[in-house]
């Protein structure tokens, strides 16, 4: 059976922007164990070229960070490079995935905060790649933050969860169909995939932002449109408002969760 990883990345809601244009999302690239050659040679070539070494020249290896890229070169730097990420993607046929929600406050007053909301992103993620799970096993892989003990519960948390139910209940009980569901797995900021999703993440941060017709500096428009090269690997990508209401009758709950139910406790 086939090998996969997910690296994922988050990207919480911009403080000062319009209330339309706050999102929490979760990106996730699906990469097969086999194609890590591959990937490894195209992404540290294009790390060489970027960084323009003089011949006989070895630089340290820099940390590769899309709020961050690469200190002192110009822009048109920063476009090739990121082009050549999105080009690494497509060419390696990498499915990419991204699940948001609007933090709105009665969504916060259930999940309570924005980890919470982060790891309702996870849970349908996960949702999203029944059909990838049917037929491989996938290992997700997280940036270990800083907070590590919020975001274990969300993470590493949610999957070991399932993976109890499951032995209690079966799994025909789970809305996540986990029998080939690894582990969740943690990476640092020293990860050629961890800077690969993080670029990823930024880019179609930035795609949705324009989208929604927010207004963007001339340099992050370019990013948008850098962006929209990845569309022919999408698998999904949508920031939902959750309904807070029961879905209607012979709704099918495939894919992402939509709608949530408060539950008022009784006396």
């Amino acid at each position: 059976m086939i090998t996969n990883f997910l690296f994922m990345d988050e990207k919480f809601a911009d403080e000062g922007v319009p209330l339309r244009a706050r999102a929490i999302s979760l990106t996730g690239i699906l990469i097969s164990a086999d194609a890590h050659r591959a990937f490894k040679g195209r992404f540290y070539g294009l790390v060489h070229r970027t960084i323009g070494d003089e011949q006989h020249v070895i630089s340290p290896m820099p940390v590769v960070h899309a709020m961050d890229l690469f200190p002192g070169k110009d822009d048109d730097t920063r476009f090739r490079f990121l082009e050549g990420i999105v080009q690494i993607v497509a060419d390696l046929g990498f499915r990419t995935y991204r699940v948001g929600y609007r933090p709105t406050q009665e969504l916060l007053k259930i999940v309570g905060d924005k980890e919470g909301v982060l790891g309702l992103c996870f849970a349908s993620m996960l949702h999203c790649l029944e059909g990838e799970l049917a037929k491989s096993v996938i290992w997700p892989v997280m940036e270990i933050d800083r907070n590590s003990s919020k975001q274990d519960r969300s993470f590493a948390g949610l999957v070991q969860s399932v993976d109890y139910m499951t032995s209690r209940l079966g799994s025909a009980s789970m809305s996540v169909h986990n029998d080939n569901l690894g582990e969740l797995l943690y990476t640092t900021k020293k990860s050629a995939y961890g800077s690969l999703v993080d670029c990823i993440a930024y880019l179609l941060h930035l795609r949705f932002l324009r989208s929604i017709g927010h207004s963007l500096t001339p340099f992050k428009s370019r990013l948008a449109d850098i962006a929209s090269s990845l569309e022919p690997v999408i698998s999904f990508d949508e920031v939902i408002e959750m309904k807070m209401e029961m879905p209607p009758a012979g709704y099918l709950s495939n894919g992402p969760v939509r709608f949530m139910v408060p539950v008022t406790p009784q006396d």
